[in-house]
């Protein structure tokens, strides 16, 4: 399902260009280095969960337990935190991950609306190999959390849409992921019983994009 769906996004979005998954890692490391990237920052730290977390705490210490879990053989896992003012904070801190020779970048957010509304979306530039990459690790998370589908789908934004500022600030393959709504309480509940397949996940994803 996901190779057919992969050809699809190749047949859609290319003309003559072919566009394929990278088979090996683009810094001078035997690893492929993933930049992680918790939504937000400690000053300005997003939507509040029902458990009373907000976007950036959570993500924080999720990403150090992903890290631990997962770094091995294939993967250097680096987490990266938003840091200076609003205006240039993303950009900074894509600025970092880049000097660091990231291979791809994740950042991670959950959504909030009105209690009501629920499932997984990702946020990704209108670059061929981004929308790739976005589609590899959300139907991966999509599975995860089981939902039917892509759920809410994989949503290509220009920079001044909203999350576009991340989606656009990396060189490299990257997106935006928000895994489910943090002020619902059946979302985030399913999300909780499922952190483990969702960490698992992500790794998956990154796996299929980089053929390892």
């Amino acid at each position: 399902m996901l190779e057919k769906l992969i050809q699809f996004l190749k047949n859609l979005f290319c003309s003559e260009e072919k566009v394929e998954a990278i088979e090996a890692p683009l810094n001078e490391s035997s690893k492929i280095r993933i930049a992680l990237v918790p939504g937000h920052s400690d000053e300005s730290s997003g939507a509040i969960a029902v458990n009373g977390m907000s976007e950036f705490f959570f993500w924080n210490k999720e990403i150090d337990n992903l890290i631990e879990t997962y770094s091995g053989d294939i993967f250097e896992f680096k987490k990266f935190i938003r840091e200076g003012s609003a205006l240039i904070e993303i950009e900074n801190t894509y600025d970092r991950a880049e000097e660091w020779k990231a291979d791809a970048l994740i950042e991670f957010h959950f959504n909030a609306y009105n209690s009501q509304v629920e499932g997984a979306e990702t946020l990704t530039s209108f670059d061929k190999q981004d929308i790739l990459f976005a589609t590899c690790i959300h139907q991966s998370i999509c599975r995860s959390l089981g939902h039917s589908g892509l759920s809410r789908g994989v949503k290509r934004k220009n920079k001044k849409d909203r999350g576009g500022r991340s989606t656009n600030a990396f060189t490299g393959p990257n997106c935006l992921v928000e895994p489910f709504f943090g002020d619902t309480e059946t979302d985030f509940r399913n999300f909780e019983l499922r952190i483990g397949p969702f960490r698992e996940a992500i790794v998956r994803g990154l796996r299929e994009y980089f053929n390892v």
